[in-house]
C-alpha cells in the first residue's frame, strides 16, 4: 500500500483513514484517542450490520500489521470476537496476539473470579475462559428458548 499523508482502507462498504504514520483520524462519531504507537476506539461496531462488524476486526488486523501499532478496543459484538477466534484459528493471528479482558459488573463478580478476567485464544481459536452470562450465550439462549417455543406449540 502506497503511503501518503492519508491512506485510506477499504474493505466492502466501510472505510477508516489513517494517516501516514498509521493513526485512525476518521471513523463516524466514536471515541478514538491514538497515540504514536497505539489506538484506543469504542465500540467500533456501533450501528454496523454483524457482517460488517466481523469485517471491521479484519480491518483492524490489518491495520496493526500494516502499521505496527496496538489497538485497545471496547466491545459488545460477539462477531467481533467471533471474527478473531478465527483468524487465530486459520493462523492470520499467533494466540496471544488477541488478548480479551472481560470486566465483570463490580455488584456481581463470581466467586472465586476477579472483576477483571483476561481470556486468551489458543491456536484452534478456543477461548481459555468463559464471559459472563448474557453475552456470547444469550444467542444459544434465545435459539434453545425458541425450539421450546416451536416444541410446545406442536403438542
Amino acid at each position: 500500500m502506497k503511503k501518503t499523508s492519508t491512506n485510506r482502507m477499504m474493505k466492502e462498504k466501510m472505510m477508516i483513514a489513517f494517516d501516514d504514520k498509521g493513526r485512525i483520524i476518521k471513523k463516524s462519531e466514536d471515541l478514538i484517542l491514538c497515540f504514536p504507537t497505539t489506538c484506543i476506539i469504542e465500540e467500533p461496531e456501533t450501528g454496523l450490520h454483524p457482517a460488517f462488524q466481523s469485517k471491521m476486526a479484519e480491518m483492524i488486523v490489518d491495520a496493526q500489521m500494516t502499521f505496527e501499532i496496538n489497538f485497545i478496543i471496547e466491545t459488545h459484538s460477539e462477531y467481533f470476537i467471533r471474527k478473531l477466534q478465527f483468524l487465530t484459528a486459520t493462523k492470520v493471528l499467533n494466540p496471544g496476539d488477541a488478548v480479551i479482558y472481560y470486566f465483570n459488573n463490580p455488584k456481581k463478580v463470581p466467586a472465586n473470579e476477579e472483576q477483571i478476567k483476561k481470556i486468551t485464544i489458543d491456536e484452534n481459536g478456543s477461548l481459555s475462559d468463559t464471559f459472563g452470562t448474557g453475552f456470547i450465550d444469550e444467542g444459544t439462549n434465545l435459539k434453545f428458548d425458541l425450539l421450546r417455543n416451536i416444541k410446545r406449540q406442536q403438542n
